[in-house]
């Protein structure tokens, strides 16, 4: 990565980082949704005193927070899909089998506005197709996009929460 992209990213980072209370509040929040309850079977019972089995699903989570200008506006969840360095993508990472799930909100003021957590692996078993592909305002890089409603249609939203 070049100098100017270094510094972009160390910007980026930094803006989203501001958030990083409340990004770990609403992860503390969903682990009941990322956690399997079930009833113990009949030698767990019987043999080793338990009446229930917690499963903890481990995992990664990619984070990224937009401006709620484009909450108002789009209404959208993008992965980067290209960049002219060539450099690989979140959207090729993603695809690779990386991340299990995504937090993806929208900025407003000093808090998130808007934020759904998505499963990632529900994701890329939907083999969704983009609704399309946007470039950045600078050129940049380019995104692929698809409607929150879709992925709510295909129940790829674990959780949703407006701020």
């Amino acid at each position: 990565m070049g100098e100017r992209g270094v510094k972009q990213w160390e910007r980026d980072k930094e803006k989203a980082d501001e958030l990083w209370p409340e990004i770990k509040s609403i992860l503390q929040d969903v682990a009941g949704d990322i956690v399997e309850i079930k009833i113990a079977d009949e030698q767990q019972d019987q043999r080793e005193s338990t009446d229930y089995e917690i499963i903890l699903v481990g995992g990664r989570v990619a984070a990224r927070v937009r401006k709620w200008a484009y909450f108002k506006k789009y209404g959208d969840f993008t992965l980067r899909c290209s960049r002219p360095s060539g450099r690989e993508t979140e959207y090729a990472k993603i695809m690779k089998g990386w991340g299990d799930w995504y937090l993806y909100g929208w900025r407003r003021n000093n808090h998130f506005g808007h934020w759904v957590l998505i499963d990632l692996e529900k994701f890329r078993n939907c083999h969704l197709l983009p609704h399309g592909k946007k470039s950045n305002y600078n050129g940049s890089s380019n995104f692929h996009y698809w409607p929150l409603d879709t992925l709510r249609k295909h129940k790829i939203i674990i959780k949703e929460k407006a701020g």
